[in-house]
């Protein structure tokens, strides 16, 4: 009996474990009665944007699999960062989540933010991805990619390419295909991509990098002509032309992404319900026919997945902005 405690020292670690078990029994149930009220779908765009219609599509389709009804809440400006902030900052109950594409990771590799891509959130999961495609006047005389590589690197650096601006995603994809190739161009920064296709259509530079879904028509009407697409896999929506590593570069691939984040220090049981019925919304035929429409595919995945992916973007574009000195600061 004499390794027995006494009562007043066995009380505080009877309350302790008590506290503990209960920690213990939240956590493993915090899912339990998910969502308790309206998901909130912060887009850090403009209302009509490409990913502002993929957030819309979500907040239609995620209840049906969760339960509960979810909005679009846009909240533009600073290149995104205005609404990523107000996600980083949101109560971590999974009633709040950030939907974005490849920016959230490009920004913070062109200029300094407020927070941190990948430690101030939670990664869902990836949504749906696109590719882009190298594209030409309809008057260029590259007819291949392999050309346009060439007349590229003969012009001694005079030729050029427009994008979005400066340290958009169009700007860092585009110098992700210069290194890749040994090419050099000059950069003429654009009003969006539509200004930058408009350069394009003009005759005004030698080639850009749009996405599928913007080119596609130009491309049908005979303005504008397409060399390669940067997937690792040719899209049906243009299945005639070449991926980049068709053409010569074996391995290159650069695609674009739109997922889901909610803040950090949500707890993992909702993180996973998410997840789970974000992957349910993009086994849905009708969801799929969209996404296609839009010149996209679905992604799915887990959390950890969409989380290494978004390290190894970071990792990339900071890469390639330090390599082509671009900053948005």
């Amino acid at each position: 009996m004499k390794h027995l405690f006494p009562l007043a020292r066995l009380a505080p670690l009877l309350c302790a474990l008590g506290l503990a078990i209960s920690g213990a029994g939240a956590l493993g149930q915090s899912a339990d009665g998910f969502p308790s009220k309206q998901i909130k779908l912060v887009v850090p765009f403009t209302p009509g944007s490409g990913v502002d219609t993929m957030a819309r599509l979500i907040a239609e389709k995620l209840p049906g699999t969760l339960g509960g009804s979810a909005f679009v809440d846009n909240r533009p400006g600073a290149s995104g960062t205005i609404g990523s902030q107000s996600v980083a900052k949101a109560p971590p109950d999974g009633l709040t989540l950030l939907v974005s594409p490849t920016t959230h990771v490009i920004t913070s590799a062109v200029r300094k933010v407020s927070y941190n891509p990948i430690t101030d959130f939670a990664p869902v999961g990836e949504f749906a991805r696109g590719s882009f495609l190298v594209v030409v006047p309809a008057s260029s005389p590259a007819k291949t990619f392999a050309e346009l590589v060439q007349l590229l690197k003969t012009s001694q650096g005079q030729s050029t390419y427009s994008s979005a601006g400066i340290a958009s995603t169009v700007h860092l994809y585009t110098e992700t295909l210069l290194l890749a190739t040994g090419a050099k161009a000059r950069h003429i920064p654009g009003k969006g991509v539509t200004g930058a296709m408009m350069d394009v259509l003009q005759a005004q530079v030698d080639f850009t990098v749009a996405p599928v879904e913007l080119a596609l028509p130009q491309i049908k009407a005979g303005k504008v002509r397409a060399l390669a697409q940067t997937a690792s896999s040719r899209s049906r929506l243009v299945a005639d032309v070449p991926t980049v590593s068709e053409s010569g570069y074996p391995g290159f691939e650069a695609t674009y992404w739109i997922g889901v984040y909610a803040p950090a220090g949500t707890p993992a049981a909702i993180v996973a319900r998410l997840n789970r019925s974000l992957n349910e919304v993009l086994a849905r035929t009708d969801v799929l026919q969209i996404l296609e429409s839009n010149g996209m595919e679905a992604a799915g995945g887990s959390p950890e997945h969409f989380l290494q992916r978004n390290k190894a973007d970071l990792a990339r574009f900071t890469a390639v902005a330090k390599g082509a000195n671009i900053t948005a600061d």
